[in-house]
């Protein structure tokens, strides 16, 4: 009977059920998905069905299905604070946030993938913030004189305004941390020119050119001109004339270092960067187009650093005990780790986007375990067998040891080895035998 029960909790999407009568009366169901995430299904007595869900950030959101027809979710957050999200008649998500300082900003999805805030400030003002695709966050705020200004926070820390002017031109107004004043102007003629003020008295003008760079003109005390050019990745090289005829180019990167760029008579080009701990990588770009990275580590080893063609980078590195193990940056942002052991096992070690560590071994029995540490401290195990099933082991906080295994009906068995008073274990091959 207990076998029948069981086999009627199957369902046809290969979900199991789980009904326990709890010491309150309630039936929860618990419903393993195919994501990994369980869903508790709970009948309250006003009727209303809550509906808890695991996610994967650790979070609880718990759906509750009202008498308007709406579905509102409360989430509970890591700060405290709790997030309610409702379906809205126009499609739209707007997520109300209680704050500790009593207002209410809504979050709501826009059709462009933008997300605007409203918050109620105690000014009566009612800004609205609008993350960008770029990571920025524009405030629109109307202005007492009519204007509106829009503050934008960048990655630098520094905070623009734009200003809508009576002319139609557009001020920028930038503070720097150095204590000067940007202003950017855009003028009828196209360009962008920006004066900047230097402590010295020198003046730094910036335009920006048909080809979208940016020249910097700065007279300097020993009568040379440099000239600084801002490329698209945010770093800026200085182009010099030596006394000897060559043009070493100086280019400040975001770590403090200044790597120079120097042109060669067979055409190569090397780049010699002196590194904060003294060491001196000296970077090759060679006929194929790959990009050689040579470092003398105080370890007196010496990595390799490769990029390849597919835009991933090797990197070579002999270590003291004799291992090599090459790290490749894939495209999708995770590292993958080879290394020889010395019992002949190869594991690969993967981090991935979510922060788990995923760990490949090929064991000496064919099979290929795979360990996953998650973020609440288990550790899943997944053990690809010769049948082609997968058992997952899952250490359980409560000392429990679940077993999932896929077969091929696609159905989702789970043994677990409970106490004495607990549910039985449900073997399949029991179960096949039976059925």
């Amino acid at each position: 009977m207990e076998m029948l029960k069981m086999r009627k909790n199957i369902l046809s999407d290969g979900t199991m059920l789980v009904h326990n009568s709890l010491s309150n009366g309630t039936t929860p169901v618990h419903n393993s998905l195919s994501d990994g995430t369980m869903l508790v299904h709970n009948s309250l007595s006003d009727g209303t069905m809550l509906v808890h869900n695991s996610l994967s950030d650790g979070t609880t959101p718990v759906h509750n299905s009202l008498s308007n027809g709406t579905t509102p979710v409360h989430n509970s957050l890591s700060d405290g604070t709790m997030l309610v999200h409702n379906s809205l008649s126009d499609g739209t998500t707007p997520v109300h946030n209680s704050l500790s300082d009593g207002t209410t900003p809504v979050h709501n999805s826009l059709s462009d993938g933008t997300m605007l805030v409203h918050n109620s400030l105690s000014d009566g003002t009612t800004p609205v913030h609008n993350s960008l695709s770029d990571g920025t966050m524009l405030v629109h705020n109307s202005l007492s004189d009519g204007t509106m200004p829009v503050h934008n926070s960048l990655s630098d820390g520094t905070t623009p305004v734009h200003n809508s002017l009576s002319d139609g031109t557009m001020l920028v107004h930038n503070s720097l941390s150095d204590g000067t004043m940007l202003v950017h102007n855009s003028l009828s003629n196209g360009t962008t020119p920006v004066h900047n003020s230097l402590s010295d008295g020198t003046m730094l003008v910036h335009n920006s050119l048909s080809d979208g760079t940016m020249l910097v003109h700065n007279s300097l005390s020993d009568g040379t001109t440099p000239v600084h050019n801002s490329l698209s990745d945010g770093t800026t090289p200085v182009h010099n004339s030596l006394s000897d005829g060559t043009t070493p180019v100086h280019n400040s990167l975001s770590d403090g270092t200044t790597p120079v760029h120097n042109s060669l008579s067979n055409g190569t080009m090397l780049v010699h960067n002196s590194l904060s701990n003294g060491t001196t990588p000296v970077h090759n770009s060679l006929s194929d187009g790959t990009m050689l990275v040579h470092n003398s580590l105080s370890d007196g080893t010496t990595p390799v650093h490769n990029s390849l063609s597919d835009g991933t980078m090797l990197v070579h590195n002999s270590l003291s005990d004799g291992t090599t193990p090459v790290h490749n940056s894939l495209s999708n942002g995770t590292m993958l780790v080879h290394n020889s052991l010395s019992d002949g096992t190869t594991p690969v070690h993967n981090s991935l986007s979510d922060g788990t560590m995923l760990v490949h071994n090929s064991l000496s029995n064919g099979t290929t375990p795979v360990h996953n540490s998650l973020s609440d401290g288990t550790m899943l195990v997944h053990n690809s067998l010769s049948d082609g099933t997968m058992l997952v082991h899952n250490s359980l906080s409560d000392g429990t040891t679940p077993v999932h295994n896929s077969l091929s009906d696609g159905t989702t068995p789970v043994h677990n080895r409970l106490g004495k008073t607990s549910t039985p274990v449900v073997h399949w091959i029991i179960f096949q035998n039976i059925y």
